[in-house]
């Protein structure tokens, strides 16, 4: 039981997975079903909704970021290590080391961009140039969500593999 408790996290972190999943496999749902019922429509009485495209894309842009929080907690993410694998151990933790922090630092910056994007189309009103034209905001707004999660779970792990003190040090 306690490495079922182990791999699991925290609570927060088990709430966090769940509704992450919960809500990819709404969106995939709702898309399946959405797509199915215009291509029947479409073969029944040759007519189909033009909307639906766009509807299909963004759904997908909430389906990556949201999915992008579980790739990045479970470390599912491609890596290229074809060269830091023929490295001893203690410089292949060198470059992991660095390449984490390069990763959290990008995550962070990406967090406080996309929310100032999502800020800025909110108070212009900001609309996509599209068939149903949209306002921007609702749809970006699973960016900076999906890139603060990323952030977490990347200073998560930087904080597991601090080096712990050696006898006698203060911390």
């Amino acid at each position: 039981m306690r490495g079922v408790k182990a791999k699991a996290g925290s609570p927060l972190d088990v709430v966090l997975m769940i509704m992450m999943a919960v809500a990819c496999v709404l969106l995939i749902g709702q898309d399946t079903v959405w797509l199915s019922v215009d291509v029947v429509s479409r073969w029944l009485f040759g007519k189909t909704w033009s909307g639906l495209f766009e509807l299909t894309e963004y759904s997908l842009l909430w389906i990556t970021f949201l999915g992008a929080g579980w790739v990045t907690r479970n470390r599912r993410h491609v890596r290229m290590d074809l060269l830091v694998s023929r490295l001893n151990p203690r410089p292949q933790k060198v470059v992991a080391a660095i390449a984490r922090w390069a990763t959290a630092l990008v995550f962070g910056a990406m967090t406080v961009l996309s929310a100032w994007l999502v800020i800025h189309d909110w108070a212009t009103g900001t609309r996509f140039t599209s068939a149903m034209q949209p306002v921007k905001w609702p749809v970006e707004l699973v960016m900076p969500v999906g890139f603060g999660i990323m952030f977490a779970y990347e200073c998560l792990e930087l904080h597991r593999e601090r080096p712990s003190p050696r006898p006698g040090q203060d911390t």
